[in-house]
């Protein structure tokens, strides 16, 4: 078997795969890398390669004794099911640095993941017996959640993920259902609270649904006149794509020791 990329602009094609007697299992293709999973014949070891067609370089991103994939690659993230004999766990590799985390769910049969927004959404069951439910993993903040209540383990499946959407069906028993959820992490409500390590925001109200983001640094643009740091010097960068009305509560958490002064001055 053998892997090719046809290029439609320029009529070109690709392979990305050397011939081999083994199977290619099913993958995708994003910004111009391709991925997939191969197994040998009659084996339930298969491994996840990615292909970059700008170096034409192949790497092997798993090695292990657990069966890999089919992978599926959304942004800078490679994600895929290992499945071991009694169960199946997700895990994912960041392009970017080269690491695989594994979700460590090893009770759970965990199957047919997506990536999008750096979250991970896929259907979580009990048993290939028992019930299943589908999830979604935010990767920068480690928030897990479950999307829906409990379906018969083979009536899930995951279809898409779009942005803050995604979409999935279930069989009941007697027929097939289509369900899409927003799972943007600011909903529209009162009073509604999103968090990240130290830093806290609470929206008075929200007309309509986005994501809050918090990202950390160590430097930043020179400080106002009459302002000074702690110890360490830490800044926080707070944005949200949600729409909102009344006033915005901002809390941070931080170490006592390293402020001297009163607190009340803290701005």
């Amino acid at each position: 078997h053998t892997g090719y990329i046809y290029d439609i602009v320029n009529d070109i094609t690709h392979q990305y795969a050397e011939d081999s007697e083994y199977p290619l299992r099913k993958g995708n293709l994003e910004n111009g890398k391709v991925i997939w999973a191969v197994a040998p014949a009659g084996s339930n070891d298969s491994e996840i390669f990615m292909y970059d067609i700008n170096t034409s370089l192949t790497i092997q991103i798993t090695n292990n004794n657990y069966n890999d994939g089919p992978p599926w690659m959304g942004d800078n993230i490679v994600v895929w099911n290992s499945r071991g004999l009694n169960y199946s766990e997700i895990q994912f590799y960041d392009i970017s640095s080269g690491s695989i985390t594994s979700m460590g769910f090893q009770n759970e049969i965990d199957a047919f993941p997506k990536t999008e927004n750096n979250r991970i959404f896929w259907s979580r069951g009990t048993g290939y017996n028992g019930t299943a439910e589908p999830w979604i993993y935010d990767i920068p903040t480690g928030n897990l959640t479950k999307i829906a209540t409990s379906y018969l383990y083979n009536g899930i499946y995951v279809h898409e993920i779009d942005g803050n959407w995604i979409a999935w069906s279930k069989y009941d028993g007697n027929d097939n259902e289509m369900f899409i959820a927003d799972v943007s992490n600011t909903q529209v409500g009162s009073n509604i609270n999103i968090g990240s390590g130290n830093v806290n925001v609470t929206f008075t109200g929200v007309t309509q649904s986005g994501d809050t983001t918090f990202t950390q640094s160590d430097n930043s643009t020179p400080l106002t006149t009459g302002f000074k740091l702690g110890g360490p010097p830490t800044y926080y960068q707070v944005e949200t794509t949600a729409s909102y009305t009344g006033p915005v509560t901002v809390c941070i958490n931080y170490d006592e020791t390293q402020i001297s002064g009163q607190e009340s001055h803290l701005k």
